[in-house]
């Protein structure tokens, strides 16, 4: 029943289950309409970290920003960001699977830049399009064209000023992101939900025996 002859293209799932939403003000933020940001382990292998510290270090000053990180402590804190103020940022180091959903419930855009461009075995970034996050990641040698190229994701170049550039244009349409958002959460049950890859794999759906042969 293996049709790997008939598979060109088999993401990968969300492995996050979603929890219900939280209120930001779990967060303890002052102000209820500060845009939250999320990276999932930027000091990990194959991170455009420099594309992270850097559009934190042009923005967080000029519009009301919180920033999370998880898989990370606070030791990574100078590297990435040098002095400036860290209660705007909060280190969630690691999380089990429902804590991480909660956190990512609280989010509003997730940072997710590539030494490759984004491809579809990015496990934190498909969990983030599960939780209908907005995604700002970046194209690359393995930038998966045919999945992503006519989806709601938002890419940058493989530059950090253009990365800073395009967030910057996402931070000024704030009236626009729950529409953003919608997008991205459709786009996942369409392309990464279980059952389409299942599908994909099979070809049939999760609910449906296999063709038989009658012959």
């Amino acid at each position: 029943f293996w049709k790997k002859n008939h598979v060109t293209h088999c993401p990968v799932g969300n492995n996050i289950p979603v929890q219900s939403n939280p209120d930001k003000s779990a967060l303890g933020f002052e102000k209820r309409d500060n845009i939250v940001l999320v990276v999932f382990s930027p000091m990990g292998s194959g991170k455009k970290r420099q594309f992270i510290s850097n559009a934190w270090r042009a923005l967080n000053l000029r519009y009301p920003l919180h920033l999370l990180i998880i898989g990370e402590n606070e030791r990574i804190h100078e590297e990435m960001f040098g002095n400036y103020s860290k209660e705007r940022i909060s280190y969630l180091g690691k999380l089990s699977a429902q804590q991480v959903s909660y956190w990512l419930s609280l989010a509003d855009i997730m940072l997710c830049p590539y030494e490759g461009g984004l491809t579809t075995n990015r496990g934190s970034a498909i969990a983030a399009m599960a939780h209908s996050l907005i995604i700002l990641s970046n194209r690359g040698k393995k930038f998966d064209s045919v999945i992503f190229d006519n989806s709601p994701i938002i890419f940058s170049e493989m530059d950090a000023e253009d990365f800073t550039k395009k967030l910057e244009e996402l931070l000024k349409r704030v009236e626009r992101f729950q529409e953003y958002k919608v997008l991205t959460g459709n786009f996942f049950s369409t392309v990464f939900a279980w059952d389409k890859i299942f599908n994909t794999i099979f070809g049939h759906p999760f609910f449906q025996s296999p063709p038989t042969d009658r012959n």
